[in-house]
């Protein structure tokens, strides 16, 4: 589990660019699931970007072809699943 404090305002939450504050708080917990397939659970909970924490979960599987770089690349459904669980929640404005 890695439980990450003290962000800045500099950076994006994720690839689509989403914001955050130097209020974020994220909860990582990485889990192998056998040995091709690594589980991500995330719990991301930023008051000053956000209405009400969420939550994210994704599943990383090795490639099955052999010229591909980076071991852990996720499938395009994972990818718009986790953009679905991700970025329609960060979407909404936090309430004033």
């Amino acid at each position: 589990m890695v439980d990450s404090i003290g962000f800045n305002d500099r950076s994006s939450l994720d690839q689509l660019g989403q914001p955050h504050t130097d209020k974020l708080h994220m909860i990582e917990r990485y889990k192998a699931v056998d040995a091709k397939t690594l589980e991500l659970d995330m719990t991301i909970d930023d008051p000053g970007a956000y209405t009400k924490p969420f939550y994210s979960h994704r599943n990383f599987s090795l490639p099955t072809v052999p010229f591909t770089q980076n071991p852990w690349v996720c499938s395009t459904r994972e990818i718009q699943h986790h953009r679905g669980e991700l970025a329609t929640p960060a979407m909404a404005a936090p309430s004033k």
